[in-house]
């Protein structure tokens, strides 16, 4: 059986957030939360999420958000980026510690994040992966756990066209 840290290093799409209590849980990135998580070989990883609302284009492009559209964008995404290192408990989990170098919002940076983690197999035979939060939340009824499941990319699964604007690329 391969060791943790070998089952956990690729891509991994987000399936759901939830911070949740015995009585409320709520998905603060919305139930349909997309993402990546991103861990490669030589020790980096990066973590994107958002809410499916975000991803809605500015009006006037680009560069050119209303305030109302980067407040928006800048409560519902959340990215970081950094070293990572495996403090492995066992074939499937691990405390998998995140340093944090370039992160929105600003205030992770400098910091480490620990991330209790669970790699285990679906019916289907995927690759998930549990990972939850010692820090308690605050929710509407007391204080919760922040819980993130993921599912591991399978590049073979993926059939993605390259544009053809892209495909002379090699060629020049």
């Amino acid at each position: 059986m391969p060791s943790y840290h070998d089952e956990l290093i690729g891509t991994w799409r987000s399936v759901s957030i939830t911070m949740s209590n015995a009585s409320e849980t709520i998905h603060p990135f919305g139930e349909d939360v997309k993402g990546y998580l991103v861990y490669s070989p030589d020790g980096y990883m990066s973590a994107h999420v958002t809410s499916s609302e975000a991803m809605t284009p500015y009006a006037a492009g680009f560069n050119n958000p209303t305030a109302d559209e980067a407040l928006f964008y800048a409560r519902h995404t959340n990215g970081y980026t950094g070293r990572y290192y495996v403090h492995e408990e066992g074939s499937r989990k691990a405390t998998v510690y995140h340093e944090i170098q370039i992160s929105n919002p600003p205030n992770f940076v400098g910091g480490i994040q620990k991330r209790n983690q669970e790699i285990w197999e679906d019916d289907q035979g995927r690759l998930r992966l549990t990972i939850t939060v010692d820090e308690k939340v605050k929710l509407a009824k007391g204080e919760g756990v922040l819980t993130l499941q993921w599912v591991k990319v399978d590049v073979h699964d993926v059939s993605v066209e390259v544009p053809q604007k892209y495909e002379k690329i090699g060629d020049r």
